[in-house]
């Protein structure tokens, strides 16, 4: 007689040593051997005193192994291979390759094909630099030393340069030109005529009207220093020396041309017929030019 089981899944009768429905494709379990029966005893008795109990001789049979399936394909009862099936086979892993242990020195892979070695080179990554580092501060360091922000007014100033340069010239040329003229001649007087004392204008009664001022040495000093700013505001280190210094000569100037006409004013006043009038000829404005514009020389911007 034929032993058979049952499918634990769609009850289908099986023969007993299937390893799979062919109704539903369940993978069977072998059923496990029948335990020996302690009851039954072979042998003498274990009353009998003069013998020694011994178990039965039992052989366990194990089961047969199930049936792989084919390579090729499925058996006819067998459902086609579906990854998500129960009893689909998992893939076998790939042998890894051994490594071979050198005296002395770090484990070599051996039998790794060389383009494993040249696909590892290209996907390994270099290490990253070093990061710089950075300022520590807080209590106990002191904070890091920062340079010193530039001023926008640092440099020197050329148009500065270039107006106290013209403003010198001026002064010293003025001083040489005609600075006042009478109504009843051509003659003028300059202002270094002034310094002597004995020159002026000849009056209708023909007397002479001199005019005596130590001014005009006055200014050809102050020229000269307008020309020394014009050279300072060339450099950096100098301008605001040289900015101070030609407000101060221009308006020193101005300021000794005014006297000198007042005092000119005066003695024509005091000496002079009421017939006899003077004038500010060309070298007094030039004079005055010049003071005027080396004072200006400061307000020009420096050179950033």
């Amino acid at each position: 007689m034929t032993e058979t089981t049952t499918c634990p899944t769609c009850a289908a009768s099986l023969p007993a040593a299937a390893a799979f429905c062919t109704n539903c494709g369940t993978k069977l379990t072998p059923a496990p051997p029948p335990l020996p029966d302690p009851t039954v005893v072979g042998g003498p008795m274990p009353t009998d005193p003069t013998q020694a109990f011994q178990a039965p001789p039992t052989s366990v049979t194990p089961p047969p192994p199930p049936a792989e399936p084919s390579p090729t394909g499925s058996m006819p009862w067998q459902p086609a291979d579906d990854p998500n099936s129960p009893w689909a086979q998992t893939p076998t892993e790939p042998a890894t390759p051994t490594q071979a242990q050198t005296p002395g020195g770090p484990p070599t892979e051996t039998n790794v094909p060389a383009w494993v070695h040249a696909a590892q080179a290209l996907t390994t990554t270099p290490p990253a630099p070093p990061a710089p580092p950075t300022a520590v501060t807080g209590a106990g360091f002191p904070p890091p030393a920062t340079a010193p922000a530039s001023s926008p007014n640092a440099g020197g100033s050329p148009a500065g340069a270039i107006l106290a340069l013209i403003g010198g010239v001026l002064t010293l040329v003025g001083t040489f030109l005609p600075w006042v003229t009478n109504n009843l001649s051509d003659a003028g007087l300059s202002g270094w005529d002034l310094t002597s004392g004995s020159k002026g204008f000849l009056l209708p009664d023909g007397s002479l009207l001199t005019f005596d001022s130590p001014d005009p040495y006055a200014l050809l000093a102050l020229g000269a220093l307008a020309l020394f700013v014009g050279v300072m505001s060339f450099g950096p280190a100098t301008r605001k020396v040289a900015r101070v210094l030609a407000v101060v000569s221009g308006l020193v100037v101005i300021a000794l041309l005014v006297r000198d006409w007042m005092s000119l004013a005066q003695v024509v006043t005091d000496q002079a017929p009421t017939s006899f009038e003077v004038s500010s000829a060309f070298g007094f404005y030039v004079t005055i030019a010049g003071g005027a514009i080396t004072a200006l020389s400061a307000l020009m911007p420096s050179k950033r």
